[in-house]
């Protein structure tokens, strides 16, 4: 980690993830969670959080949470921000696609979108590589571009 990246609350690992922020309390209880003590608050990484999101046990819950954010998004009738939600399936090995997300983790990292949602999966069986990510048309247009 460098001097000055940027570290992340246990409400930011939250938002980004769509796990409650009691969930992430839990995760770094258990270990499956690790990031550091600043001023008495956790802070984490963005090595930290890809760990996290590369977890099989966290991955599972965050699939879960991310078909209902889908089906939300889809249902959605109430006046909202402008806001894509973008799906992209990729076969690739599994180092392929966690460096992919690495990329897509550092993008979010430069960004101020409180919106923003991104979860990551990898489908062993298929040897796919599942990105959601839910955010602003034009960081939309950035993870695309990263991906192809």
């Amino acid at each position: 980690m460098g001097e000055f990246d940027k570290l992340y609350t246990v409400d930011e690992v939250a938002q980004m993830t769509r796990l409650t922020s009691r969930t992430i309390r839990n995760y770094i209880k258990s270990g499956l969670l690790r990031g550091k003590k600043v001023g008495g608050q956790w802070r984490f990484s963005q090595s930290d959080i890809e760990n996290l999101m590369s977890s099989s046990t966290a991955a599972a819950k965050m699939s879960s949470v991310n078909r209902r954010d889908v089906l939300n998004f889809l249902d959605r009738t109430a006046p909202h921000a402008p806001q894509v939600c973008a799906i992209a399936d990729l076969q690739v090995t599994q180092s392929a696609a966690e460096k992919l997300a690495q990329k897509i983790c550092e993008i979010a990292s430069q960004t101020a979108d409180k919106n923003l949602r991104f979860c990551y999966e990898y489908i062993e069986a298929e040897q796919t590589a599942r990105f959601t990510v839910f955010s602003a048309p034009d960081f939309i247009a950035r993870v695309m571009e990263a991906l192809s």
